[in-house]
């Protein structure tokens, strides 16, 4: 086997032990707390437990800005998994979005000539250096075709796919020491997850089919649409896309001064993923304001298929089951759903299902911008669903709560405050759901 460039080599050294670090730091610091507490009243040591969950959630979400790549998405996947980890994990790691400093242009070219075989200027009438938007593998410019059609061109990192498969290996390393040392504390499932899904993330033809899938199977919406794919210049490495005009879902000053209803809005958008959740079994998964558009013509566009998942029939049922109980707010009906889709409490009764069921109801008053909706969403799911085991959820259920978490944000700012589930109810009514 060749021996790998410079460049990477380094690269990996650096990630490698950059892991270590905050690995042998976490552990350290739980078992200083650990030595400290056998000293005090038993009254403190909530509060000395909570200090070294925050103080190590801190750590590990800098370290995975810092790294990015997968350690983002590692991040995440963590974040969501409000059944393993203390709240404090979940509100640090919830701050952690695909958002990132870009590349500089001469790295991101050499990626671009590969894939599509010349040089970009030679390919495109003009293509834009400074690009639009940069996330955790790949960043997005803007360019124009030569027959004047205008495009998005989402490039990948050079060498990401190198640093991802380190990445995960360094990873699943950390995550078997931990449970090595601590066998309460069995994390693989996380390293087998990320290792699942970002490999397909990687691969822009799936990102590519899967938006045309959803595009295609949604197009007798009037209200509505999904960019088109450029075929011909899409690869594995690059994905591109028609370019969409319009305003950001988010920005409801400027929704208003173009003549736009939000509290409208917001229900098409909810309409527009229950369709895709209960009616089509295949979704969007990520439906932050950055990913949703309003046209001038009122139309909704849904950008990056990235993240995307399907339901199984059992996961559509217990879906639709707990939309029913939302509509007639029927507590005792919600706790039976959950139980469907396989949440399980742990040595609890009927009323912590009841509870889960209250909780998922409940209006969320606050406002704020993209990332105070997705951290609010992930911190709001760690609330929920404390106590409860979801080792039997399948992940596009568990992903569906997240969804409706960053529904009930958007809807909060746009006017059209409560839970979207209800809303729901004529999509779990077809094909025998209700």
């Amino acid at each position: 086997m060749r021996p790998p460039p410079p460049r990477i080599a380094v690269q990996r050294a650096r990630r490698t032990a950059a892991v270590g670090r905050v690995a042998i730091r976490t552990y350290a610091g739980y078992k200083r707390t650990q030595r400290r507490i056998a000293g005090l009243p038993a009254e403190r040591h909530e509060a000395e437990w909570e200090r070294t969950h925050a103080r190590a959630a801190m750590d590990i979400t800098i370290t995975a800005r810092r790294l990015r790549g997968l350690f983002i998405k590692a991040a995440q996947f963590l974040g969501a998994r409000a059944d393993l980890l203390p709240e404090a994990y979940i509100a640090a790691l919830s701050t952690l979005h695909d958002r990132v400093p870009p590349q500089p242009y001469r790295a991101m070219r050499r990626v671009l000539r590969e894939e599509l075989g010349d040089e970009p200027e030679r390919v495109f009438r003009r293509f834009e250096r400074a690009p639009v938007a940069a996330a955790s593998l790949a960043q997005v410019h803007r360019a124009e075709l030569r027959d004047g059609r205008r495009v998005a061109v989402k490039v990948q990192y050079p060498d990401i796919g190198a640093l991802v498969r380190l990445d995960l290996a360094n990873l699943r390393t950390v995550l078997r020491l931990v449970h090595r040392l601590e066998s309460s504390i069995d994390l693989a499932p996380i390293a087998d997850a990320v290792g699942a899904l970002v490999p397909q993330e990687l691969d822009f033809i799936n990102e590519a089919r899967s938006a045309e899938a959803i595009g295609a199977a949604l197009a007798h919406r009037g209200d509505m649409c999904t960019p088109a794919i450029v075929w011909e210049l899409t690869s594995r490495r690059v994905l591109v896309t028609e370019y969409i005009d319009g305003i950001k879902i988010s920005e409801t000053a400027a929704l208003r001064a173009a003549g736009h209803d939000t509290r409208a809005l917001a229900e098409r958008v909810i309409d527009v993923w229950g369709e895709q959740v209960l009616r089509l079994g295949h979704f969007h998964g990520d439906p932050h304001p950055g990913n949703i558009l309003v046209l001038a013509d009122g139309r909704l566009a849904i950008l990056d298929f990235g993240l995307t998942a399907r339901l199984s029939s059992t996961g559509r049922e217990g879906v639709a089951a707990l939309c029913r109980a939302a509509a007639t707010r029927d507590p005792m009906a919600m706790a039976g759903a959950f139980e469907q889709l396989g949440y399980h409490a742990r040595g609890q009764g009927p009323l912590a299902y009841m509870g889960l069921a209250g909780r998922l109801m409940e209006s969320d008053p606050t406002g704020g911008g993209a990332d105070a909706d997705i951290e609010r969403a992930n911190v709001r799911l760690a609330q929920m669903l404390r106590g409860f085991n979801i080792e039997g959820v399948e992940p596009p259920a568990l992903l569906v709560m997240r969804v409706l978490g960053l529904l009930r944000g958007l809807g909060t700012r746009l006017d059209r405050p409560g839970p979207a589930l209800s809303a729901w109810l004529p999509y779990a009514a077809e094909q025998g759901m209700a």
